[in-house]
């Protein structure tokens, strides 16, 4: 291990794009908001399989942030089926009447689908073109 690495370059991998940074940040974000969601309901009478679901919602955000930001090939092959999931569940809450989740989640998850299959992205995770 280099000495003269400072504690970023230890935690982040060299070739991560800026575009792969703002996905890990939303990533993370989300996984923070699911976490405190489970432990507001932690204190909640009778909410605890909605506690679960928000702990395991935030570790589905928090894992593949993690794998995301060292530049691991696993975490962006979960990411894309998770992200193609997001915009199927999208489409749904637009055909329910949601409107705004359902454009929020189409538009959000599209753009990440659309970066992790670019050229640009591939070749950071060092794939064929």
């Amino acid at each position: 291990m280099q000495k003269n690495r400072s504690f970023w370059q230890t935690i982040i991998h060299p070739d991560t794009t800026l575009p792969l940074l703002l996905i890990v940040g939303f990533f993370l974000l989300n996984a923070c908001g699911f976490f405190f969601d489970a432990y507001y309901k932690l204190n909640e009478e009778g909410a605890t399989s909605a506690m679960v679901v928000s702990l395991i919602t935030g570790v589905r955000y928090a894992v593949p942030a993690a794998g995301l930001v060292r530049m691991k090939r696993w975490a962006r092959l979960a990411e894309i089926i998770l992200s193609i999931i997001a915009v199927a569940t999208g489409v749904v809450l637009l055909l329910a009447g949601a409107l705004g989740g359902g454009l929020f989640s189409i538009i959000i998850h599209g753009l990440i689908i659309y970066y992790l299959f670019s050229e640009k992205c591939r070749r950071a995770f060092h794939l064929p073109a």
